[in-house]
């Protein structure tokens, strides 16, 4: 079609039509606005990519390093199977949280941890290698909820439940793994760290 419309235009025919050239320009990505001055990014694509970049620039700009909370991540990985080994809590990176939110939730940035998941047994809530961010201001069961337990073999993320009798569920989310108890009498053998309050994950 161009070669056609290139040839009528040296024998001194007329332009093509808008459209055309519209669906030309589509067709290799090529910017209508690039086509009618001559200016800015040739490429579709390039003039989106400058769009986002400028986006982001005008984003930073807005943003004041005081309304953000850094986080620590642990190079602890919190099983969610029967146990991870934990050599050392070493921490291995910082994830920025707003401090409105955190205020928001009613915790203390300096009681919060984040930690990453291993194994299958809380699927389909938490997958292997979510990362989960712990509450560390209320080591023991205020709510029925998600926690994160040490045990003799490292950390284990877990559901509990509190019964009416005293005694504790362990549970874990997926069906394929048992239902544990303990006993009221034996509750200071359960050591809770803190309570799971947010996951994020790769897609």
């Amino acid at each position: 079609m161009l070669s056609r419309y290139t040839k009528r235009k040296a024998e001194g025919g007329s332009e093509p039509p808008f459209a055309v050239i519209a669906s030309l320009a589509a067709g290799v990505d090529v910017s209508l606005d690039w086509v009618a001055t001559g200016k800015g990014p040739m490429r579709t694509s390039e003039r989106m990519e400058d769009m986002i970049q400028e986006e982001r620039r005008t984003l930073y700009k807005t943003l004041s390093p005081e309304e953000f909370v850094f986080i620590a991540r642990y190079d602890a990985e919190v099983s969610a199977g029967y146990g991870a080994i934990c050599e050392e809590d070493r921490v291995r990176d910082r994830l920025a949280f707003k401090r409105s939110w955190i205020r928001e939730m009613g915790m203390q940035p300096d009681k919060l941890a984040l930690v990453t998941v291993k194994g299958d047994s809380m699927e389909p809530n938490l997958f292997h290698g979510d990362i989960v961010l712990v509450d560390l201001s209320t080591p023991g069961i205020t709510v029925d909820g998600i926690y994160v337990l040490r045990t003799d073999d490292g950390l284990v993320v877990k559901r509990l439940q509190r019964m009416i009798t005293g005694d504790i569920y362990i549970k874990s989310d997926n069906p394929a793994y048992e239902v544990q108890t303990v006993p009221r009498d034996r509750l200071d053998q359960v050591h809770i760290l803190g309570r799971a309050v947010w996951l994020g994950r790769h897609l």
